[in-house]
């Protein structure tokens, strides 16, 4: 029969064996532990215990005893642990013997109080009963160095049944990513999101970031804005006068230079307003009367055909055209819309016009080498704008009636060239052909070009080359080498011009050479060469001064300074000398990626009376490419004087604040 009871402090239920009636047992709540006697059952006195009742097992009962006298109570037994008493109690075999549980002391790191454990708890986390803070239960060592089967292993040779589909806690281990995969759990199922949720996570912080990106770069170019007006408004504020110490006639050239540089910065503006573009016709129209109102001069041919270079600034698409931020190449058409009836209509080719007219002033008209450059230079120009006939129909207001027809052929050989078309080049031809008669042998150019046609004209046709080494005529020469050029045969039209015969022609073809190839430097040595074993027997002005500017200029491409200085002394005047180092500089400065230049790559004159407007050209352009490679001194040109040079250092920063965009 079971002695059922509770535990007095905690309430908690008990049904234990006879056996253990009168003895103290422990409270197996941990968070009891009241120590309590097991009741003894009325009638049946004190309950035998375990091993009493294994010892009578089986033999008949005793004898009663007589009575024995009687003697004095004995000590209360010792208290027991409950776990042990629940298992013996619960044990429904008498025959089974229960262990002993065991138990570890534990002591809080955190309140020093101390309490036990059960065994199996060792190593675990359990709480402390005063503080409830976490603490690890010892492991303690086996006593008398003795193993422990059930925590330090089973005995040797012990045959363990294990059950299959069942798993031991011992058999447990970490579970390895690549079985969750396998078992299909490597990632939880989360329920999907909409697009639009998906599009404002990662859409709302890219636009917050766009839009700070952009309003920071407006704020830099805004601020980069202000100081190129700022530089270049006072660049026309230190214009040089008329009684400045720089020599007569330098004055009006010195001002057309700032009001040019001026109006290409206006032109160039990528925010330019109808106001703005009007006020880069002003500068354009400034500089053009400066320059035509002045004497026949190198410095004044070099910056009329610089000024023309620079109009074609002005010309855009058809929709800047319309929002008046550029000009229209060509008139508009007859009948087309205007937006306001009484203003005048500008267009790129009505300001060249303008501008070529003045060039052929009949008093004082530019050099005829100057303006067959500008042909040159503004073909190739247009050609990239989409606009390669443009200068053959403005030809005919820059040179006169017997200069027209070889000036046309020359237009038709660049935009050849530039804008390969064999339908426009052909009709271009058989417009020209009639202009030429008996009398009048076909230019070179035409030549050239007629050549690279199917069929050629039967009036042009030329026989095959015959290389060689030998002299050769200058007209075969500067048609079978213009042909060689438009083949893309740079090599051998350079094998051509070294073939002895007349230095001019020997080095206008190598300059044409130069200009045509995406690598001037062998055709620059070439001429080089030619002229340091020609040049002293040449006759007196038959090698022109502009030609010596255009090698000067190929050679600065070619970072040849050593040609360029070469050129320049083999110019005959002050002024043509000043733009050959000029243009030196510019070929330099308009090739590769920008990098600081000293200012000393062109001294200034010790003498204002010696000052040119070439020398105020090239430093210009010092100062614009010093800004384009991050140079940042404005204020630094005082030093190149005021009223003179100064404002060339002025507008060159501009510009090149603006070739840094």
């Amino acid at each position: 029969m079971a002695i059922e009871m509770q535990c007095p402090a905690c309430k908690k239920a008990y049904r234990l064996k006879d056996e253990l009636a009168g003895k103290k047992v422990t409270c197996a709540n941990a968070e009891c532990r009241t120590v309590f006697a097991v009741p003894v059952k009325p009638g049946t006195g004190t309950a035998p215990t375990l091993a009493a009742l294994k010892a009578t097992a089986g033999k008949s009962p005793a004898k009663p005893a007589a009575k024995a006298p009687a003697r004095v109570a004995a000590p209360p037994p010792p208290a027991i642990d409950v776990e042990t008493a629940a298992l013996t109690a619960l044990n429904d075999d008498p025959d089974e013997v229960v262990a002993e549980t065991r138990v570890v002391g534990v002591k809080c790191s955190n309140c020093d109080h101390q309490w036990s454990e059960p065994w199996e708890k060792q190593g675990k986390n359990a709480l402390c009963p005063e503080c409830r803070s976490r603490q690890r239960v010892p492991v303690p060592a086996a006593k008398g160095g003795k193993t422990d089967w059930r925590t330090d292993g089973m005995p040797a040779g012990r045959k363990i049944e294990k059950l299959e589909g069942v798993t031991s806690s011992t058999d447990a281990g970490y579970v390895t990513g690549e079985s969750l995969r396998a078992a299909g759990l490597g990632r939880a199922e989360l329920e999907p999101r909409p697009l639009w949720q998906k599009l404002a996570a990662f859409g709302i912080p890219l636009a917050a970031f766009v839009f700070g990106a952009v309003a920071v770069a407006a704020l830099l170019r805004s601020r980069t804005d202000s100081k190129e007006l700022e530089t270049m408004s006072r660049a026309l504020a230190d214009l040089p006068t008329d009684d400045s110490p720089l020599p007569k006639g330098e004055s009006p050239l010195f001002r057309a230079g700032v009001y040019l540089a001026a109006g290409e910065y206006a032109a160039r503006r990528e925010d330019k307003t109808p106001k703005q573009l009007a006020e880069a016709l002003t500068h354009f129209g400034r500089a053009r009367q400066e320059l035509e109102a002045q004497p026949s001069s190198f410095g004044r041919d070099a910056l009329f055909v610089e000024l023309a270079a620079a109009q074609l600034a002005l010309g855009g698409t058809q929709e800047q055209a319309d929002a008046g931020q550029r000009l229209r190449y060509v008139p508009q058409a007859v009948g087309a819309s205007q937006a306001r009836i009484s203003e005048k209509s500008h267009d790129v080719q009505g300001e060249l016009k303008q501008t070529f007219t003045a060039m052929l002033n009949r008093e004082r008209p530019v050099a005829l080498e100057a303006r067959s450059g500008a042909v040159r230079r503004l073909t190739r120009e247009l050609a990239k704008a989409q606009q390669p006939d443009l200068m053959e129909r403005l030809v005919p207001t820059l040179f006169n009636d017997a200069e027209h027809p070889e000036a046309t052929a020359l237009a038709i050989y660049e935009a050849a060239k530039a804008s390969p078309d064999p339908a426009r080049v052909g009709a271009s031809v058989a417009a020209l052909l009639p202009t030429f008669t008996a009398g009048r042998a076909p230019p070179a150019p035409l030549l050239a070009v007629a050549q690279t046609l199917e069929p050629v004209p039967a009036a042009l046709k030329q026989p095959p080359y015959v290389p060689g080494t030998g002299p050769i005529d200058e007209t075969p020469r500067a048609v079978y080498g213009m042909l060689m050029v438009l083949q893309n045969r740079p090599g051998e039209a350079i094998e051509l011009a070294k073939r002895p015969g007349r230095t001019d022609g020997r080095l206008k073809l190598l300059a044409l050479v130069a200009e045509l190839s995406p690598e001037p430097g062998p055709a620059v040595s070439a001429a080089g060469e030619i002229y340091a074993a020609d040049g002293r027997k040449r006759e007196a002005g038959e090698v022109p001064d502009a030609l010596f500017v255009r090698l000067a200029f190929q050679a600065g491409r070619a970072n040849q300074p050593e040609r360029v200085e070469q050129f320049a002394k083999a110019t005959a005047r002050d002024d043509a000398r000043a733009w050959a180092r000029a243009e030196g500089l510019r070929g330099q400065f308009t090739t590769g990626v920008p990098k600081p230049a000293p200012d000393t790559l062109l001294e200034l004159p010790a003498d204002s009376k010696d000052a040119r407007s070439g020398t105020a050209w090239g430093r210009l352009w010092i100062a614009r490419n010093n800004a384009a490679s991050g140079e940042k001194r404005p204020d630094g040109f005082e030093p190149w004087g005021r009223g003179t040079f100064r404002p060339y250092g002025l507008a060159g920063h501009a510009l090149g604040l603006q070739d840094r965009k």
